[in-house]
């Protein structure tokens, strides 16, 4: 079982703070881009008049300016390209961290995934897991709805190891320089089901599984699978 000093767990955590941050500037500056949009569109040139319209006035207004300065355009789409590519990455499972027991996103209350917040299962999703066996001999069953993506880890000691061949398992990766976490490449538009063994499990080994169909708002859903469900 790895142990991490705290000064690894702060620079995790650290990390995490600092993506946010992130976002949330360039999701300020997006904004007021956008904003500031309608002034520039409407602005108005004041020119002299001339010849004989200069008895009816001594000015006329412009047409409303129409188009931006080529390099406000640019910047803008710079921006929000930017804010699409950082949300479009955190929102996918790849995205997630391996992180340790300590440090794991996936539990309720922790921090935050997808710009939102990590809760219970509030039921009714149709998403099980189910954990058979007992210490070094583990296997966890998902049965996901379709639209679904999902990530799951083990707590407590061992590593997730997919089983070849086994439902859509091909649909699963395991997470960068990680092997307690694994995750869905993608979401599948058919019912779903994925069979992950366990290896090196301890009598507290229990598996976290975090997902969602990224319409129910930001934020994921958690379903703890421990050695007792049946």
């Amino acid at each position: 079982m790895v142990v991490q000093t705290r000064a690894t767990r702060d620079s995790t955590l650290c990390m995490i703070r600092i993506r946010h941050l992130y976002f949330m500037v360039l999701m300020m500056f997006c904004s007021f881009m956008v904003l500031t949009i309608p002034l520039l569109q409407t602005k108005q040139q004041v020119q002299p008049c001339t010849g004989t319209q200069a008895h009816l006035s001594t000015t006329h207004r412009s047409a409303p300016t129409s188009m931006l300065p080529a390099s406000t355009r640019r910047m803008m789409l710079l921006a929000m390209a930017l804010v699409a590519a950082l949300v479009q990455v955190d929102a996918h499972p790849s995205a997630l961290e391996c992180g340790t027991d300590a440090t794991t996103r996936l539990v309720p209350g922790r921090a935050m995934v997808m710009q939102g917040p990590v809760t219970k299962d509030p039921g009714g999703t149709g998403m099980a897991a189910k954990l058979a066996g007992a210490g070094k001999s583990l296997m966890v069953t998902i049965s996901a709805p379709k639209d679904f993506f999902l990530a799951a880890r083990v707590m407590g000691g061992g590593s997730l190891v997919p089983i070849k061949g086994a439902g859509n398992n091909a649909n699963l990766n395991t997470t960068a320089n990680c092997t307690a976490q694994v995750f869905t490449t993608a979401a599948v538009s058919t019912t779903a089901t994925y069979t992950v063994g366990v290896v090196g499990g301890t009598a507290n080994s229990y598996v976290l599984l975090g997902f969602t169909d990224g319409s129910t708002g930001p934020g994921i859903f958690v379903i703890n699978a421990t050695q007792t469900t049946q």
